[in-house]
């Protein structure tokens, strides 16, 4: 997962970066120190250096970071996605929570 997150990283503009820095940094517990947010800066530090090894990255929870990084970009990128893309994304995400793969596929490949 760490190396699916790093070449995430590498795909994000700007633009993106910064909406995902806020992300991270609205949405944690104010009381806690963001881990989040840290593991989100050390890993573009790492992403940025082309000689680093960048298949063995163990520190933090790059998965949770990994959905978390996914679910700001779908915010960041909801306003270019038209509105009936919206409800088909909605419905194939709930019938997949439910256990119709299949019918959540049909609904996928309409796009």
């Amino acid at each position: 997962m760490s190396f699916n997150l790093l070449q995430l990283l590498s795909t994000l503009n700007g633009a993106e970066k910064r909406y995902c820095h806020l992300y991270l940094k609205t949405f944690s517990n104010k009381d806690t120190p963001n881990k989040i947010l840290s593991d989100f800066n050390s890993l573009q530090r790492i992403a940025k250096k082309p000689s680093s090894p960048k298949k063995f990255i163990t520190e933090g929870n790059s998965t949770r970071l990994y959905y978390k990084l996914l679910d700001a970009l779908f915010m960041f990128h909801q306003d270019s996605i038209l509105p009936d893309e919206k409800q088909l994304i909605r419905r194939a995400r709930v019938l997949y929570s439910k256990g119709f793969n299949n019918e959540a596929l049909k609904i996928t490949e309409k796009f």
